[in-house]
């Protein structure tokens, strides 16, 4: 066969293996072995897990960069108290789905890259948040069209 198949059923290999498999480009293509062994390498170095109970600052150290999940747990919104993560003196509020209680959980997902700082803000004492952080290792870093970048 020389051209595009074009398969309305399904196929079955019977055990055999499908051999030059390109590299994919939609996220329904099949994806060969090289692709997978590439982004299955991107794995933590390290994992913390924290409790929140100050405003203590964090810093991505320099040679790193940080994937964190936040989990903030508490109770509903008012117009005093305020759930929010301060990244590079930017603040987030931490917005979450309640239940019928008007209590309510939220995870959040950010990207820290090194010299990054962030804080959880604690209102009275009364915020709890949950934070995991994965720490990854780069290879290379610099700035390109004004943008920092890093390469995993």
């Amino acid at each position: 066969m020389d051209g595009a198949l074009k398969v309305t059923g399904e196929i079955d290999a019977t055990g055999n293996v499908l051999t030059n498999v390109g590299d994919p480009v939609s996220e329904t293509d099949a994806v060969n072995m090289r692709t997978l062994n590439t982004n299955s390498s991107l794995r933590p170095n390290r994992i913390y897990r924290l409790q929140v109970t100050d405003e203590t600052v964090y810093t991505t150290p320099i040679d790193k960069y940080w994937r964190l999940l936040i989990n903030y747990n508490g109770n509903a919104y008012s117009n005093e108290l305020f759930a929010k993560i301060i990244i590079n003196n930017i603040e987030y509020e931490l917005l979450y789905s309640r239940n019928n209680g008007g209590q309510g959980i939220d995870t959040k997902e950010y990207w820290m890259l090194p010299g990054d700082t962030f804080w959880c803000h604690r209102e009275n004492g009364e915020q709890e948040y949950h934070i995991v952080i994965f720490e990854y290792s780069f290879s290379n870093s610099g700035i390109e069209q004004g943008m920092d970048y890093i390469e995993p």
